[in-house]
């Protein structure tokens, strides 16, 4: 099997973080096992192919090469989902008691360098955290040795596997607690590494959108007017007041740059509520209700509680910048497929001249995407923005509560107004 490099990006001074599906080749000599942690034989599988690997490489420019790439192998761990584990899909009850859990195995670290690992357990809990898990079990031997201390390992009430006790800890805490340990010994990550996780985790809930149901009808080329109608007309309710949470963001925003993005953000945002008016009109819909009587749908009031909360109460600028990234993303990502299915079902209505009933969406294909984009401004501005783990876990809970709300908005469309569909 070959293997499948998510990527290497520095993650501090001297070291590397790698990223990978299968190691193969120069990246599969590893470094010694980690006493008393469960390691699973290379010809195990089920777990070869499930589990991510992390690992810590020395700098390019401390090789011997000079080549470029990373060549040494520090430190490395295995990280997969408990419910993809061959060991754990033979366990009674498994699926209740391990379903939200991420499973590292074959913790390895070269001798002398033990002060990685709180960098290593860090770098797993981030790959945990992004596949969605909330807890980490752990197959030790002893939970109470210098490096589990570290971790904070509680014991569990279930079986050992494969002779080793199985020890866990919630990921915030995980998180948290080796986030501290880099901060004692000076070997933090980068903020590129911080922002990385954001874009990645985004692109990951973006890449599944196909599946969603409003999504799915303009694939199939079901979507009814009705359901587009009511999608529009949520969407309304939070656009018409996005020039003003902006403008609120950009009073609160001390730092100059910070202000700058939220002006440059504020400028590509003037009367996009008049576009959906406009499509509404085209389709013949009741604008003046849509405007001045309509209430959201309860997703969408969810989303924008949750983005004027974060600038009208907790006053922060930087994390009402996790509410647009939401919504932007989806847009962002739309192709020319999209705007082809879309103008299709318009058509299909009877609607004369489609595309004047679809110029919002269609129109935030570049507004949002593109290397000047929306969405891309916003992930290019991170790395100076969130600079430790407290402020990452916050954005990520913002963004994720926002992202859960926005594909809530595209989903109830179709879900909720159902009777109208083919």
């Amino acid at each position: 099997m070959q293997s499948t490099v998510v990527g290497y990006q520095t993650f501090h001074a001297g070291v590397i973080l790698g990223e990978f599906g299968l190691l193969t080749g120069a990246q599969a000599a590893r470094p010694a096992p980690l006493a008393g942690w469960l390691a699973f034989p290379e010809l195990a599988q089920v777990e070869a192919q499930a589990a991510q690997r992390v690992g810590l490489f020395t700098h390019p420019a401390e090789t011997a090469s000079g080549s470029g790439e990373p060549s040494t192998c520090l430190a490395s761990a295995w990280i997969m989902l408990a419910r993809d584990s061959g060991a754990f899909q033979k366990r009674t009850g498994a699926a209740r008691a391990f379903g939200s859990s991420a499973l590292v195995t074959n913790v390895c670290v070269q001798p002398g360098h033990e002060q990685l690992l709180p960098a290593l357990f860090y770098a797993a809990g981030r790959r945990a955290r992004v596949l969605g898990a909330t807890t980490i079990v752990c197959p030790v031997r002893d939970g109470q040795v210098a490096w589990a201390e570290v971790l904070g390992l509680k014991p569990t009430p279930h079986a050992p596997l494969a002779g080793h006790a199985l020890y866990a800890q919630r990921l915030d805490l995980w998180m948290h607690r080796t986030w501290s340990a880099m901060v004692a010994t000076g070997t933090t990550p980068v903020p590129e590494v911080l922002a990385a996780e954001v874009a990645e985790t985004i692109r990951g809930w973006v890449a599944g959108g196909a599946q969603w149901s409003f999504f799915k009808a303009l694939r199939e080329r079901t979507l009814s007017r009705e359901q587009y109608v009511y999608m529009l007309s949520n969407m309304y309710q939070f656009v018409r007041h996005t020039t003003r949470v902006i403008g609120r963001a950009i009073g609160a925003s001390a730092d100059p740059d910070l202000r700058k993005h939220w002006i440059n953000h504020l400028t590509g945002e003037v009367n996009h509520e008049v576009i959906i008016e406009r499509d509404l009109a085209h389709l013949g819909e009741d604008v003046a209700y849509v405007k001045n009587s309509m209430a959201p749908g309860p997703r969408t009031q969810e989303f924008m509680a949750i983005q004027e909360s974060m600038i009208a109460y907790y006053n922060d600028p930087i994390l009402m910048m996790a509410s647009p990234l939401a919504a932007e993303a989806v847009t962002a990502h739309l192709d020319q497929q999209f705007a082809d299915d879309l103008l299709a079902c318009v058509a299909a209505w009877g609607v004369k001249d489609p595309k004047r009933a679809c110029n919002f969406l269609i129109s935030h294909m570049n507004t949002d995407g593109g290397e000047d984009g929306h969405w891309k401004m916003s992930i290019d501005a991170l790395p100076r923005l969130i600079a430790d783990e407290a402020r990452l876990s916050l954005f990520l809970t913002t963004n994720g509560s926002s992202r859960r709300a926005i594909q809530g908005v595209f989903t109830a469309c179709t879900d909720d107004m159902a009777v109208w569909s083919a």
